[in-house]
């Protein structure tokens, strides 16, 4: 089994035995910040493409990549940045795959390092479809040597 079989919460909340809790507002303190000028500039040009080409692979190269890296500069590079690896946290769970991105708390390049964040996208605009491959990802919590956070928001809003 991958992270792609998992495809229902219910699945996610059974094979793994996880409780859900959620937290509304849980970023309402957080203080937005002001899209670097750099930033709006490389969307503004992207965007027409990205959705002209309309894949996936299309939007997270010209739209989430670039925020992301944005993300990476404005913390001074203290962060790693990974896109399209393996990682498989627990086989036996059929917690294995590759993820879309992980950011990580550690500046490290060359190897995946706690505590990770993992970024998924919604598909088709529904944000509870993109919950049970990362919740499976976050199960590993007691067996592993990651301490897994999740966060989604939808990026960009791409019905126009």
């Amino acid at each position: 089994m991958a992270y792609s079989d998992f495809t229902s919460l219910v699945k996610v909340k059974r094979g793994l035995g996880l409780a859900i809790h959620d937290v509304p507002r849980l970023f309402a303190d957080v203080p937005a910040i002001i899209v670097p000028s750099r930033l709006q500039e490389i969307l503004d040009e992207n965007h027409e493409l990205a959705v002209a080409i309309s894949t996936k692979k299309a939007r997270s190269e010209l739209v989430v990549t670039p925020i992301l890296l944005e993300v990476r500069r404005i913390c001074k590079n203290r962060i790693g940045f990974f896109s399209g690896i393996d990682f498989s946290v627990d086989p036996n769970l059929g917690l294995t795959g590759a993820c879309d991105y992980l950011l990580t708390a550690s500046a490290e390049q060359s190897l995946v390092t706690a505590p990770v964040m993992s970024l998924v996208e919604a598909k088709n605009d529904l944000l509870n479809n993109l919950r049970p491959q990362p919740l499976s990802v976050h199960h590993s919590l007691g067996s592993s040597p990651f301490k897994l956070v999740h966060c989604s928001a939808p990026l960009v809003n791409w019905s126009e």
